[in-house]
């Protein structure tokens, strides 16, 4: 007999994450096995019991309501089924884990919870650069923090996608458009409780008109560092020190940097699972694009990253030194964390992700192996 596979019913498998979790669900088909509803019937109760019956693993990809509806029906059910929420419905619970299995502990949390809230994808750069520098005493708990985040408008769902892809004016007037002007962004809670902070950061993103692709950054005065002459070498050791320290939730083996010409004509039909592997975002120049994917997080100075690129690339010209590509980490698990930092002593700490990816379904897919793997064989 061969391996157990572990029946996964996507709950909204037919939006921007679910069928990103699909396909990648798909390619490990020797360890799952997707259980379907036809897009006709995704939202009759009775073909949603019947399926969340028949399921190992649950995942919602639903807006925040409806995973809470969902969990309603679900709970009378008395079902042996472990639950992945992939809304920020869940993510602040004490009855919920949260699933970002690179903190410490936490993925022995993930293992044994029966259910799992996925991070949001802006929460999940916040939190990586901010948890380690908290849990080793380098900053307290009380610190103000601000941020920044910049995002491809897929993490805005369909509609934002229509508009960007439709209306070529509203992309000539929003080539870069603010929002969250209350800031009071819903990944807030998340990145206070988890990043152990007893205030709220102030925090305002922005979204660009790249597919997919995300850069957290936050500035750190050498002032605010708990420790007296903590020096910025020091705080960039705590961290690749604490991410080397952490369990490997990689998805695959490959740690390739690839550079890929794509036309302006593409549109985000082609990021969905009919039409892979290829996944790229809509551009009109070349791009790198990254597949390194062990570990999860990995650390880089600012001058590691461009020695790196140059080598990858074979490239020495001034755009590789001089700027960042945007989407280096698209189509994989992988946070690159980047650090720049002055004489002083300041630094400027980026974390860079796919919103699609390590901010969503390739995040999630890792907490379901880790979910998978405490069910007894």
């Amino acid at each position: 007999m061969g391996a157990k596979k572990y029946k996964v019913f996507i709950d909204g498998s037919y939006g921007t994450t679910g069928l990103e979790l699909r396909h990648h669900l798909g390619r490990e088909a020797e360890l799952f096995e997707i259980i379907t509803v036809d897009k006709e019937a995704r939202r009759s109760l009775k073909e949603r019991t019947a399926a969340f019956k028949k399921a190992d693993l649950i995942v919602l990809c639903l807006p925040d309501e409806a995973a809470r509806s969902a969990i309603t029906q679900i709970t009378p059910l008395d079902l042996s089924a472990k639950i992945l929420d992939t809304s920020s419905a869940h993510r602040t619970s004490d009855q919920w884990v949260y699933g970002f299995p690179e903190i410490s502990g936490q993925a022995l949390k993930i293992m044994n919870s029966p259910r799992i809230s996925n991070p949001g994808c802006y929460a999940i750069g916040f939190i990586a650069l901010i948890r380690p520098l908290r849990e080793t005493g380098l900053i307290s708990e009380m610190i103000s923090l601000s941020a920044h985040g910049v995002s491809g408008y897929s993490g805005g769902g369909k509609t934002l996608i229509e508009t960007f892809e439709t209306s070529q004016a509203f992309i000539k007037t929003h080539p870069y458009a603010l929002y969250s002007w209350d800031l009071d962004h819903k990944h807030c809670k998340e990145m206070q409780r988890y990043s152990l902070l007893a205030k709220k950061p102030l925090f305002q993103p922005a979204v660009i008109a790249t597919y997919r692709g995300m850069i957290v950054s936050i500035p750190l005065h050498h002032s605010v560092l708990a420790k007296e002459n903590t020096t910025a070498a020091e705080v960039i050791a705590t961290l690749k020190k604490y991410y080397a320290a952490a369990p490997p939730c990689s998805i695959s083996e490959r740690a390739t940097i690839h550079s890929k010409q794509n036309t302006p004509t593409q549109t985000h039909a082609e990021h969905l699972p009919e039409h892979l592997p290829e996944l790229e975002a809509p551009l009109s120049h070349p791009i790198a694009t990254a597949e390194i994917a062990t570990p999860s997080v990995n650390v880089f100075t600012i001058e590691e990253l461009r020695s790196n690129l140059r080598t990858k690339l074979h490239d020495k010209s001034p755009g590789v030194s001089a700027f960042l590509p945007f989407n280096l980490t698209n189509k994989s698990e992988a946070l690159n964390i980047i650090t720049a930092t002055n004489k002083a002593g300041d630094l400027m700490l980026h974390a860079q992700l796919d919103n699609l990816g390590k901010g969503a379904a390739l995040n999630a897919l890792a907490n379901l192996k880790l979910m998978a793997s405490s069910f007894s064989k």
